[in-house]
């Protein structure tokens, strides 16, 4: 659930635009929308705020139906205001449909000593259940303890389970090192550099993004800055990779500053943060698909390709000769047995150069056709087509047919 309130007079602001499309992302069917000082404008001009603002969730692609609250802070006007709010979650309140694992994590915000017992950490427990004794993981401290209280609304409780505010008490941990993290059960979550993740666009980001370029991740209570390289994934496990963010790309490695905890599915969005013009700052969103230890372990390739046309066709029609496939200063011994297609249909690879003016012989195992003789002798122009897979990490060049 979201609330999003816009001040009265200055109504729909750059930043009240990137919370609702965060909420359109997060929760759009569970949001609602507060204005408030509503007593320093008139009934016109409050009437044309609620306009603006339903056009604008209809924009972002957040319920048209979400609720919109007026308040105020003035005199009789604050529990009339509360009693609105209230009314107004209640409306949109729901039970989300969890998947509950094996494993406890729980996001803290906040951490404080009680003295005699030792330290709390509170926060939400967002998958898996915790109990008395059980033993888990620091993220900021890198080190393990052991569960000694739980307190539930007040209540001391055994154990708690998704979904549950908690406090947790731990010894020795000292409070002033912690501000927020994360605790899990060892296993649940990994320490994480290199991730190969799904790729949703923003089309509300207008701004060039090259691979390999930094940008803001947040993950979990994280924000880091990491190194995108922009993918398209291809057959066998391999991916292309492109020089931006375009609309071919559908998976990202990132290669975070500094390693984040996170698991397979986690989920990220990604920001420019540091952008100084106008305009949305966050470009995607995704989830963690692949989780590896350097980006030697992601097979990616840039597609190239040569063109040519044929200048004669053997006696045999078993070998072509084609011109401007290469240069003088190509060295052939790299593209020998590359197969290329022609244009009218036929397949070949590539046998070696003819001559010494640039110009190359194919193969055609099945001959050229009566077609293609005739087409050439008419004065056609026959093209050969040579695509090319170069591999990142061996620069081992590989051909193939579309």
């Amino acid at each position: 659930m979201a609330i999003i309130v816009v001040d009265a007079q200055k109504g729909v602001q750059p930043q009240t635009a990137e919370h609702l499309l965060l909420i359109s992302i997060l929760c759009p069917h569970h949001a609602i929308v507060v204005i408030n000082k509503v007593d320093l404008v008139g009934n016109e001009q409050l009437e044309s705020l609620r306009n603006q603002l339903g056009k604008v969730l209809k924009y972002f692609g957040i319920d048209a139906q979400s609720p919109v609250v007026c308040v105020s802070l003035l005199g009789n006007c604050v529990d009339e205001s509360a009693r609105a709010v209230i009314d107004a979650l209640k409306s949109v309140l729901y039970e989300p449909e969890r998947r509950l694992s094996e494993h406890f994590v729980m996001s803290v915000d906040h951490c404080f000593p009680i003295k005699g017992k030792g330290t709390v950490m509170t926060g939400t427990i967002i998958d898996g259940s915790c109990s008395l004794g059980m033993e888990v993981e620091i993220a900021a401290l890198k080190e393990k303890r052991k569960v000694k209280g739980i307190q539930h609304w007040k209540e001391n409780v055994k154990s708690a389970t998704m979904g549950e505010r908690v406090g947790v008490l731990f010894q020795d941990v000292p409070p002033k090192h912690i501000d927020r993290t994360v605790i899990f059960q060892p296993g649940a979550l990994e320490s994480v550099q290199f991730a190969v993740a799904s790729v949703t666009q923003i089309s509300h980001f207008k701004s060039k993004l090259s691979s390999r370029s930094k940008i803001h991740i947040s993950i979990g209570f994280e924000t880091v800055m990491a190194n995108c390289q922009f993918l398209a994934e291809d057959d066998r496990e391999e991916f292309e990779q492109f020089s931006s963010l375009d609309e071919h790309v559908t998976t990202v490695l990132l290669v975070f500053d500094q390693p984040v905890y996170a698991t397979v599915g986690s989920f990220y969005m990604a920001a420019k943060l540091d952008m100084q013009r106008k305009g949305c700052r966050f470009a995607f969103y995704g989830n963690i698909k692949r989780i590896v230890h350097s980006g030697d372990e992601v097979c990616r390739f840039h597609r190239k390709h040569r063109s040519g046309c044929v200048t004669r066709i053997e006696a045999d029609r078993t070998s072509v000769i084609c011109a401007s496939l290469f240069s003088k200063q190509s060295d052939m011994r790299v593209f020998l047995s590359m197969a290329v297609s022609l244009s009218t249909g036929e397949r070949g690879t590539i046998e070696g150069p003819f001559g010494k003016s640039g110009k190359t012989r194919v193969r055609i195992p099945q001959g050229a056709s009566e077609k293609t003789v005739a087409a050439l002798e008419a004065g056609e122009t026959i093209t050969v087509e040579l695509w090319m897979k170069k591999y990142i990490n061996t620069n081992k060049l590989v051909s193939y047919i579309p």
